[in-house]
């Protein structure tokens, strides 16, 4: 009997030293366990706060500015065609952080693995303990990975938008680069035409002055017309007076011609047995010019015997002859046309007008008078 005690006893401390090893080993076990259970359950708390409890929505009136993709022309566009981009544009996308879940409020049920049911695990139809359901660890991560799924796929709406966002301003740089490749052209345009412009400013000016100057030119051509009017009547008041002179002379000088030669006169038309009338001259040399009044318009000519015999005969009625001039070479040149007003006197002088509007030449004293 003692020897069966004896026996019992160093099984029993067998078994209690292989207990004592198995509790240490389970204790270390157990601190694992507990510490890669906290560790799991802050992570997890940790990872909740980075997912939103609900999607953005955005509930605002989108205000954003369409561009004028119309062509570009010299005509005003008061409503031109713009880009329809912002029509599918997700503003939501833009909305700052909604609330995220707070998974320290619900560290308990983290920690409940079991469905409990009146302080008690409850079980399924094939007596298993229930994992999932209302109050469990499970509906807390399955909640999680919701929102998580949720927040994914925001994620590729985001980078759905981004692309399109890029592609457009991909389109509006490539825009925006030929407008202002043609604004650069417009601008040199403009720039030579500034020059222009001002080179046509400056010849604007220069013909202002040009104008001005011809303008005080005109001002002193007009005095000097009305200078030369007074002048020109001064010029007539003097002709009016020399008319009149001239008109005395040669009725003095008609007197003296009809008393000087009314016997020579008598005598010739006795011979020649011509009949009262008109004078008719031969065609040929009647005389030379003697002297010239150039500011009264007449000239002194002095006949022929023959030419002033023929003047003589008959009637005495004014007569018109040629003015030439022979050059020593031989060459005649016409010069003037004169009137003989009156009959030639005893010495075979008269008075002749220098014809207004024949004078080809000067007259001058020895031209030749011929009819």
């Amino acid at each position: 009997m003692g020897t069966l005690l004896k026996i019992l006893n160093i099984v029993i401390l067998v078994f209690a030293i292989l207990a004592i090893v198995m509790a240490t080993k389970l204790f270390g076990k157990r601190e694992e366990l507990v510490g890669r259970t906290d560790k799991l359950e802050k992570a997890v708390v940790a990872i909740g706060t980075t997912f939103e409890t609900a999607a953005p929505v955005f509930d605002g009136v989108p205000s954003h500015v369409a561009w004028d993709i119309g062509d570009v022309t010299e005509r005003p566009a008061d409503a031109p065609e713009t880009d329809e981009f912002w029509d599918g544009y997700q503003d939501a996308l833009e909305l700052s952080a909604n609330e995220t879940l707070n998974l320290n409020k619900k560290k308990e049920q983290l920690a409940t693995l079991y469905k409990m049911d009146g302080g008690k695990p409850e079980k399924d139809f094939n007596g298993r303990k229930k994992t999932e359901g209302k109050g469990t660890m499970a509906e807390v991560l399955d909640d999680t990975l919701q929102r998580a799924k949720d927040q994914y796929a925001l994620l590729n709406r985001t980078r759905q938008q981004l692309i399109a966002v890029r592609e457009q301003l991909d389109n509006v740089a490539t825009m925006l680069n030929e407008q202002k490749r043609l604004r650069r052209g417009n601008l040199a345009t403009i720039a030579q035409l500034n020059g222009e412009l001002a080179t046509i400013n400056e010849t604007l000016a220069d013909k202002d002055s040009q104008v001005a100057q011809a303008k005080r030119e005109k001002d002193d051509l007009a005095d000097q017309v009305t200078d030369l009017r007074s002048e020109i009547d001064r010029k007539d008041q003097d002709i009016a007076t020399k008319d009149t002179e001239i008109a005395r002379l040669r009725e003095e000088l008609a007197r003296l011609s009809v008393d000087a030669g009314s016997s020579s006169g008598t005598k010739r038309a006795a011979a020649s047995g011509a009949a009262e009338g008109p004078s008719v001259l031969s065609a040929g040399v009647k005389g030379t010019i003697r002297s010239v009044e150039r500011e009264w318009g007449y000239v002194i000519v002095e006949f022929t015997p023959e030419a002033a015999a023929e003047i003589s005969t008959g009637e005495f009625s004014p007569i018109e002859m040629m003015v030439r001039r022979v050059a020593a070479d031989g060459t005649e040149s016409v010069v003037t046309r004169i009137q003989i007003a009156n009959p030639p006197n005893a010495r075979n002088i008269a008075v002749a007008d220098n014809m207004f509007g024949w004078e080809q030449i000067p007259v001058q004293p020895g031209d030749e008078v011929v009819y």
